[in-house]
């Protein structure tokens, strides 16, 4: 059974990850030329984590915390801090992995690395890490603000809210780990502002939007632009409000699965993820 150094060192361990974390978004903030609307739930939601995590250390500093004050409930909570590492942990990695792609193409601007939608998405992880540190702190009694029942209740919606949530999160990530969405930033991030217009105004593009084509085939000699023609026409067709599932194949990216199953698998989740949100 774990003892009060087990505990305190998951309340120091989640804590210190998460000032990193808020530290490395910081660096980005200050950096960034422009950044996405939901950065500042993003940033509501990481400040309140850190927070949480802060009181529930100072509380653990002024009760008797000693081996024979370890419950069960105790053991939960620092069982719970363990899981929560982890997805700050997932953040803090890809933070760091997007600054490190970034500097070596110095021509780049530097860019927030997740989009609007990404964004939005950690927050909401943010949001939940923080409600099931909550809950189980209140099951070990800590001096919180959170006494009444139906707050406990609420809670307990949260907390169950939360863990369904993560599975789903699971099951998404074992269909297909693709970063579509960064390879769609990276994208947009190097095109020239006006250019590639053309291609809305074509008849094969307009056909395929009324549904009087099925397929638009773009072809072309490698390094021509079809490429970032297909970004162009995702980011128009969202700005429409269209559901839009993508794929960009790259061979420099190809792994031990064909690339016939890599593009399955990626908008078989995007299809999830796009009936979950509108759910």
């Amino acid at each position: 059974m774990a003892d009060a150094t087990d505990v305190a060192s998951a309340i120091v361990g989640a804590l210190s990850l998460t000032i990193q974390v808020a530290q490395l978004t910081q660096d980005y903030i200050s950096r960034v030329s422009s950044l996405p609307n939901n950065l500042s739930l993003y940033l509501a939601e990481l400040v309140s984590l850190k927070a949480l995590l802060s009181e529930i250390q100072d509380s653990l500093l002024v009760q008797s915390f000693t081996p024979s004050y370890i419950t069960s409930a105790h053991v939960s909570l620092s069982a719970e801090l363990v899981l929560i590492r982890a997805e700050l942990e997932d953040l803090d990695h890809k933070l760091r992995d997007a600054q490190l792609w970034k500097a070596s193409f110095m021509a780049r601007k530097l860019l927030w690395p997740f989009s609007e939608d990404e964004t939005l998405h950690w927050a909401s992880r943010l949001g939940l890490c923080k409600e099931r540190v909550q809950a189980m702190a209140l099951i070990t009694g800590l001096r919180l603000q959170l006494s009444t029942l139906s707050e406990i209740r609420e809670l307990k919606k949260k907390t169950e809210a939360a863990e369904q949530a993560r599975e789903k999160q699971l099951i998404l990530d074992w269909i297909s780990t693709d970063d579509w969405r960064r390879r769609h930033a990276d994208l947009t991030s190097t095109h020239h502002p006006n250019t590639g217009q053309w291609i809305f105004d074509t008849s094969e593009f307009q056909d395929w939007m009324s549904n009087n084509s099925q397929v638009l085939w773009c072809y072309g000699a490698p390094g021509v632009g079809k490429t970032q023609l297909m970004a162009l026409i995702v980011d128009h067709l969202g700005k429409i409000g269209s559901k839009v599932s993508y794929f960009y194949c790259d061979y420099r990216t190809s792994g031990h699965k064909s690339i016939a199953t890599e593009i399955a698998a990626a908008i078989l989740r995007q299809l999830i993820a796009a009936a979950r949100s509108s759910s």
